[in-house]
């Protein structure tokens, strides 16, 4: 990372009036950019009392056809996966955006379930945005720009292909700076998978993993809601057969009659009933998790 070649991209409000800077050097504030030990650094010095409508430092990066790329995605409600350069993210469509904002889903709650009402989801190929961190993969050796310390706000990680740039970006929105303030400490890690997470956990102060290693499945990620009696023993009877042991099996969101109706079983779609799924799963040797739901929820 070189800190010649670091550039802002900042919008901001002061005294009632928007302003752009595309410097460290602003109107009504200063930043001081510091690299130490892989580590960028980004410190505020404001004169007057500003918010942050955007905040972004733009980097120019060389991408190559092999790359792959890994974006983190928003808690658990967005996927998090490698990417070719020329691919897309296809998670939210807009028929799927409209649902979820316009209609009675909204009331639901279902916008706040990812970040679509805060971050711009983008609809071409080539760019892909994740929460905290993210990497550039190259055979087995990755280069990973990874936040330190999110307690200044949320970072997204942006790999641009299209314009050959890595943007890191701040969620800064609506918070009144003055005086000194921390905005970013960004570690940025180059060399093998594993060496590279180790030295971004220890510069996190993480520490390493003690005890076993346990290894689960939930039936989310593949199936979400449509899940059915059929659908978990099919499952539960393929993991069982492989070389690998499973510890845990988690029935997710789709198996009660309705949302929030926890301890109701739709029967329709489990004929048998839950035990009878629990059974089974315990005869295998693994515990059953279902879907956590809030204290209040029924």
């Amino acid at each position: 990372m070189d800190i010649s070649q670091i550039k802002y991209d900042i919008k901001y409000k002061a005294g009632g009036k928007t302003f752009v800077c595309q410097d460290n050097k602003c109107q009504h504030f200063s930043l001081t950019t510091s690299i130490v030990n892989g580590v960028l650094k980004v410190a505020l010095d404001a004169k007057a009392k500003v918010t942050f409508v955007k905040f972004d430092i733009r980097m120019p990066y060389k991408y190559g056809e092999s790359d792959r790329i890994f974006v983190n995605g928003y808690q658990s409600w967005t996927d998090s996966m490698e990417y070719e350069p020329k691919g897309q993210m296809k998670e939210l469509t807009r028929f799927t955006e409209f649902l979820v904002t316009k209609t009675i889903l909204k009331a639901m709650g279902l916008p706040k379930a990812g970040d679509i009402l805060f971050w711009k989801y983008p609809r071409k190929s080539g760019v892909f945005y994740g929460w905290s961190y993210g990497y550039v993969r190259r055979g087995e050796d990755v280069e990973i720009f990874g936040s330190l310390n999110e307690r200044y706000g949320y970072t997204v990680v942006t790999f641009d292909c299209n314009n050959s740039e890595v943007v890191i970006s701040k969620e800064l929105q609506n918070v009144v700076y003055f005086g000194e303030n921390n905005l970013l400490e960004l570690a940025h890690i180059c060399g093998k998978y594993d060496e590279a997470f180790d030295e971004y956990f220890n510069k996190m102060g993480v520490k390493s993993r003690e005890d076993k290693k346990r290894c689960g499945y939930t039936s989310w990620y593949n199936y979400y809601n449509c899940i059915s009696e059929s659908v978990i023993n099919r499952d539960l009877e393929a993991i069982s057969n492989q070389d690998i042991k499973f510890d845990c099996f988690q029935i997710d969101d789709g198996y009660q009659e309705h949302i929030g109706d926890w301890l109701i079983t739709d029967k329709k779609k489990f004929p048998n009933g839950m035990k009878a799924i629990a059974d089974n799963i315990h005869s295998k040797g693994m515990i059953m998790a279902c879907s956590v739901c809030g204290r209040k929820e029924v």
